[in-house]
């Protein structure tokens, strides 16, 4: 039997244009008195809402988080002294056949009348721009790899063949050889052994002939016409992603200490750092503890338990895909590093779980390492080699322990014993 545990909640259906409303009101142990009313989603309407559920000593209000429609609501709300509860839809579905508006709102008042709803992490206002910002910028990098792409097919199809001669054609010397090539200009041997002279480029120098019978095939007009409006197109995209990073720094000019602390890990640049503190935010306290924010991140596997056996969990399709990619690129640069902990513990996984989940595994240890050093205010310490080889040796005990287990004797003489 499930027990009520909210004398006075409200649930909430979130559309663009209107909000439906299903206040619930009784003592705990008699049937609630149920009030419907819709709202539109003007800031105006949202206000009265504010008021009318203040005026009924409402303690809890639940949303679903429907696109970004719930956001102005939760802003205005949470100004208020209810507690504001935002759920995840695949939480909270009603049964097939019972899909109204009004029906909807008394699901999720009803589920919130039980406590049987659990809440989304929602950060304050100002990590929730920051969010906003890193995600924007990682969407704007994603946009420039997606156009370079395309200015590589174009020269591809163009017979234009120098991309495999320079490691990246949009470095200093590539950019001189694409502007002449997009405003029609002549390329010759001589000029390229001037570009692949200077600083920087020597190495290129030896390269100068190849370069110039690569440029030999002749760009017809339309990709000519392409070529230049996506090379627009890159200049553009540079020139919003130097904007957006002064907008990131003047918000994270309250968090400076926090990401020098995050830039202490292994695999963690300023990047990586801001994203996280986007994602996650600095209050650990929000968190009960590390395992509890891998979960709610969706970066490790869930419980997959049935008749007494434990099988294989997958990592879930909750948590910021944000969050995840970020890690999981800053997982791929720590493993290089191969003097640190974390390089080893991906040696250990990637052998009896191959390459993607043991990246996404150590990507679910930089989030935990990531936990700490921000509930602590600590950087980050590598693993004394005193405590990495009695880490050794309790691995060494548990495998002799396993053996005489298994009826084998152990000689005096064995390396632990020394």
């Amino acid at each position: 039997m499930v027990h009520s545990m909210v004398k006075i909640c409200a649930g909430i259906d979130v559309h663009e244009a209107i909000l439906v409303v299903c206040l619930m009101k009784g003592d705990l142990d008699k049937e609630p008195t149920t009030t419907i009313r819709e709202f539109q989603t003007f800031p105006d309407s949202i206000m009265e809402l504010a008021q009318w559920l203040d005026s009924e000593n409402c303690e809890q209000v639940a949303m679903e988080s429907t696109g970004v429609y719930w956001k102005t609501v939760w802003a205005i709300l949470e100004e208020h002294k209810y507690k504001l509860i935002l759920a995840n839809p695949r939480d909270i579905k009603n049964k097939p056949g019972r899909k109204t508006d009004t029906l909807d709102a008394e699901w999720i008042a009803s589920l919130l009348r039980c406590g049987l709803i659990d809440p989304s992490f929602i950060p304050d206002s100002k990590i929730r721009e920051l969010r906003n910002s890193t995600r924007t910028y990682r969407k704007f990098v994603q946009d420039l790899t997606r156009t370079k792409n395309r200015i590589h097919k174009v020269l591809q199809e163009s017979g234009i063949k120098f991309a495999g001669l320079i490691t990246d054609i949009f470095g200093p010397t590539g950019s001189k050889i694409l502007e002449k090539i997009i405003n029609e200009e002549e390329i010759t041997y001589t000029y390229l052994l001037q570009i692949t002279s200077t600083r920087g480029s020597s190495k290129l120098k030896h390269k100068a002939y190849d370069i110039y019978r690569s440029l030999q095939s002749k760009i017809s007009p339309t990709n000519l016409k392409l070529l230049k409006l996506l090379y627009s197109h890159y200049n553009y995209l540079n020139k919003m992603l130097e904007d957006l990073d002064e907008i990131i720094e003047e918000q994270l000019a309250p968090f400076d200490e926090e990401v020098k602390l995050l830039c202490t890990i292994p695999g963690i640049k300023i990047n990586t750092a801001r994203a996280i503190i986007a994602e996650i935010g600095t209050d650990m306290s929000v968190f009960q503890n590390d395992k509890h924010l891998s979960s709610l991140s969706g970066i490790c596997p869930g419980n997959n338990e049935s008749a007494g056996k434990k099988k294989k969990g997958r990592t879930t399709k909750r948590g910021s895909k944000a969050l995840k990619g970020t890690l999981c690129e800053a997982a791929w640069s720590s493993v290089n590093n191969h003097k640190s902990i974390l390089s080893k513990l991906y040696g250990i996984y990637v052998r009896r779980m191959g390459k993607a989940k043991a990246i996404t595994a150590v990507a679910n240890k930089l989030l935990q390492i990531s936990y700490v050093i921000l509930r602590d205010r600590v950087g980050y310490k590598e693993i004394e080699p005193i405590q990495e080889k009695a880490m050794h040796d309790r691995k060494v005990k548990q495998m002799i322990a396993l053996l005489q287990k298994e009826g084998y004797e152990i000689s005096e003489k064995s390396p632990i014993n020394q």
